[in-house]
């Protein structure tokens, strides 16, 4: 039992936190995904994709408890950069592309490594369910 988590109902509700941090980063990355953007950049903007999405792929990393977990998460993350680049399509002062998908997913696949990598090497979360 790790020493920062001791008893079960300290246990949900460093979850239910961990998930509160995870789905309000998905809110702030997808609201500001479909505000108008005073400057676009074509192309220049993949750096960001990734980080935000490689982020938001290290953020599920703490309730990862099996392998299949890092697939669904992964597919998770992917899947919600799809949607947002779906919707951008839709949206007449937004423009959505194949490149930001990649981008979103490459992101996802690189912050789900490093947490994979971090908890390899070491670094141990707490497990949470």
């Amino acid at each position: 039992m790790s020493p920062i988590v001791t008893d079960a109902p300290d246990r949900r509700m460093l979850r239910m936190l961990m998930l509160a941090l995870f789905w309000g980063y998905v809110a702030v990355v997808v609201a500001g995904s479909m505000v108008p953007l005073a400057l676009q950049t074509p192309g220049g903007d993949k750096a960001a994709h990734a980080s935000a999405y490689g982020l938001m792929a290290l953020l599920r990393f703490p309730l990862v408890t099996e392998r299949r977990d890092l697939v669904f998460g992964l597919g998770l993350v992917c899947a919600i950069g799809a949607g947002v680049e779906i919707v951008q399509s839709a949206l007449p002062y937004r423009t959505a592309s194949y490149g930001d998908l990649v981008a979103n997913c490459l992101g996802a696949l690189l912050g789900t490594t490093a947490g994979f990598l971090l908890q390899r090497i070491g670094l141990r979360v707490p497990r949470l369910r």
